[in-house]
């Protein structure tokens, strides 16, 4: 009976597990070399997975909080990924010079209201801005600032199928593994 249950919440969890979440993202923190009294963008690539339109709102915490400006919600469609722009503007009288300024940004889906269980998903992503004065040339491709770097294992609508086929396929092996074990020792006695 142990073995049952064990087997039947493999088979359970590998079935589920690649609708678990809905939103991804690029890869690697967001960075943006910024001139002392000037402005750099840098962008947060978010998809959505999931069949339906998504709402997520946006937010930023720490020091950085002060120096970026975003749009405070976006809209995903299905299947789409997206570039967030977030924009770094850092004051003429700042003495930043030699520090890196640090935070956080995150992408907020809530969940319905109205049901018994309400379940919020959140994205977050670490940002760092790197003040320079303005006559220092900087290059502007950093980890991050690239829409292509970082990406691994970006998964969208198209082939989560495949997903699914190799999440059961390892479940399968697995139990097969599982039971070959099981019935050495049963041989054994």
């Amino acid at each position: 009976m142990n073995k049952l249950k064990t087997i039947s919440s493999l088979i359970l969890s590998t079935l589920f597990f690649p609708f678990a979440a809905a939103l991804q993202q690029s890869g690697g923190p967001l960075i943006a070399y910024t001139p002392i009294g000037g402005s750099n963008e840098t962008k947060w690539g978010i998809g959505n997975n999931d069949n339906i339109t998504v709402t997520l709102k946006m937010r930023a915490e720490g020091e950085a909080a002060t120096y970026v400006s975003f749009p405070t919600s976006i809209e995903i469609e299905s299947g789409k990924f997206v570039y967030i722009p977030i924009k770094v503007t850092l004051p003429k009288n700042e003495t930043l010079l030699g520090e890196n300024i640090t935070g956080s940004m995150y992408a907020l889906l809530e969940g319905k209201s109205g049901s018994q269980v309400v379940i919020n998903l959140q994205a977050k992503k670490s940002i760092t801005i790197i003040p320079y004065e303005s006559a220092v040339e900087v290059n502007q491709q950093a980890e991050g600032t690239n829409p292509l770097s970082g990406f691994f294992g970006m998964a969208t609508v198209k082939n989560n199928f495949i997903i699914i086929i190799s999440a059961v396929v390892v479940a399968f092996a697995g139990i097969a593994l599982y039971l070959t074990k099981f019935r050495k020792k049963e041989v054994k006695k």
